[in-house]
């Protein structure tokens, strides 16, 4: 009889060829009925913790029976549910926290999820699932840094959006001008804008000053000094007497 897929796969997860895959070491896939496909490890270390490390990315926070139901799109849930439940003492509400998932009940997960989608126990030693986990939360989350992407499971994909790429810097637009704050305005928030107007000053203020500029360059220029010149002595003599009322 041959092995099940999740074996000959060393894919204990059954999870799906994507970039989380890829991160641990995936060479590729095999396609399944339905849609499906599973990924194909060169290690079932490197394929466990690959499980782990999707079980992190993608569920963590969520109960066990949603999280079920997530990773295998629904497919058989209830049972698969039941079947964790009596393998780990986990129970359908339990939340799966991270500090879960990197500890002995996250083993416990992970190899009954193993013997669920194998239909037997999974060829691999406690020592080896401890060593799968700690590659996936290890010290220092020394991880491969993936995208989102689902478990095939036995049913439908995930429906979780792959996660955005991180935005590369912005260059510099020319001049040296960062993009989009060419004008100074257009980065400006509603609260900067109004903060903004309440510093400005009113109409009354601008005109007061207009009128002071204005006035100040309306006032006379200061008076030249007085023209010399050469008078005659007879002139300056009939002058004098006009002066002295003799004239």
């Amino acid at each position: 009889m041959a092995d099940p897929v999740s074996i000959r796969t060393n894919n204990p997860g059954a999870q799906w060829y994507g970039p989380t895959a890829q991160g641990y070491g995936a060479t590729g896939r095999i396609d399944l009925p339905g849609g499906n496909n599973a990924a194909v490890f060169d290690d079932p270390v490197n394929g466990a913790a690959a499980q782990f490390a999707l079980w992190g990315k993608h569920y963590t926070d969520m109960p066990l029976s949603a999280a079920i139901s997530k990773w295998s799109g629904g497919n058989s849930s209830p049972a698969y549910v039941s079947f964790i439940q009596k393998q780990t003492g986990l129970s359908p509400d339990t939340v799966l926290t991270r500090d879960v998932l990197a500890g002995p009940q996250g083993v416990a997960l992970a190899k009954a999820q193993a013997h669920w989608e194998a239909g037997r126990d999974y060829p691999l030693s406690d020592d080896q699932w401890r060593a799968a986990q700690a590659k996936a939360f290890g010290a220092g989350d020394g991880a491969p840094q993936v995208p989102a992407e689902t478990a095939s499971g036995a049913g439908a994909p995930s429906t979780a959006p792959p996660a955005a790429a991180a935005p590369a810097a912005s260059a510099a637009a020319p001049g040296g001008m960062a993009p989009d704050r060419a004008s100074g305005l257009g980065m400006l928030s509603g609260a900067d804008l109004s903060q903004q107007g309440a510093n400005e000053p009113d109409l009354g203020s601008l005109m007061q000053r207009a009128a002071a500029m204005s006035g100040a360059q309306q006032q006379a220029p200061p008076p030249l000094p007085p023209i010399q010149f050469a008078v005659p002595a007879a002139l300056r003599a009939r002058l004098a007497a006009v002066a002295l009322g003799q004239g």
